[in-house]
């Protein structure tokens, strides 16, 4: 059913699969070592979104617990809803202070009329839609021995990758619009802040790692197959 060995293959998926395990290890190592880390001022996600939004001006913005459990946290330009995960809504860790800035941070995007915001939800929308498309064509491409299909929804996927690597400094810009307000609020203190920067700019790869794994797993088993399995 597989190839021994494929060297286009091995050529593709290395660089991939060394950049996505770099960016989930970077991602799992700073929120794990932030989490166990307690805020000293003792303020949880939901207070800390409030008063730096507070604290920079931004009225009108609603912080509430999310329903669609861990790494659900995200910002709702639409409704001006900022939604946090149980554990960051609760919880009064450093790694909770930092997602919940992040957040907040693209609701400083909007108040400020930035541009970079409404760029930021049409990627995010097309990247949910495109993720959820190339999954049906290459499931059908492969159910169907139909190639051309299968290859389709890989094309899909990738163009998903460059949504996301564009979208990347806009959710660099958000950590980077939060960092003053949440330091004037005092939730975090001195000793604190480059923890929590961390925390912020691991925020900000999230959606590319999640990206990145799911199609190193499509292309994994795709290139791993026989040609006769994709054609």
């Amino acid at each position: 059913m597989y190839e021994e060995f494929d060297p286009f293959y091995f050529c593709v998926m290395v660089p991939g699969l060394l950049l996505g395990a770099w960016a989930q290890w970077r991602v799992g190592t700073v929120y794990l070592n932030a989490g166990q880390c307690p805020a000293l001022s003792g303020v949880t996600g939901e207070q800390a979104a409030a008063d730096l939004l507070d604290a920079a001006g931004v009225h009108g913005v609603r912080v509430v617990e999310s329903s669609g459990g861990l790494m659900s946290d995200h910002y709702d330009a639409s409704q001006k809803v900022l939604c946090l995960s149980e554990g960051v809504f609760h919880a009064s860790s450093l790694a909770s202070l930092g997602i919940a800035a992040h957040e907040a941070g693209h609701a400083l995007q909007q108040a400020k009329g930035s541009s970079m915001l409404r760029v930021r939800s049409l990627i995010v929308r097309l990247a949910h839609l495109g993720t959820a498309l190339a999954w049906v064509l290459v499931l059908t491409g492969f159910f169907s021995r139909v190639g051309g299909i299968v290859w389709a929804g890989i094309g899909v996927y990738l163009t998903t990758v460059v949504l996301q690597l564009i979208n990347l400094p806009l959710e660099l810009d958000a950590s980077r619009r939060a960092q003053a307000p949440l330091l004037a609020t005092g939730a975090v203190g001195p000793g604190e802040q480059a923890i929590v920067r961390r925390v912020m700019k691991a925020a900000a790869l999230t959606s590319l790692a999640a990206t990145l794994t799911g199609i190193l797993g499509l292309l994994d088993h795709f290139f791993r197959a026989k040609p006769s399995e994709r054609a």
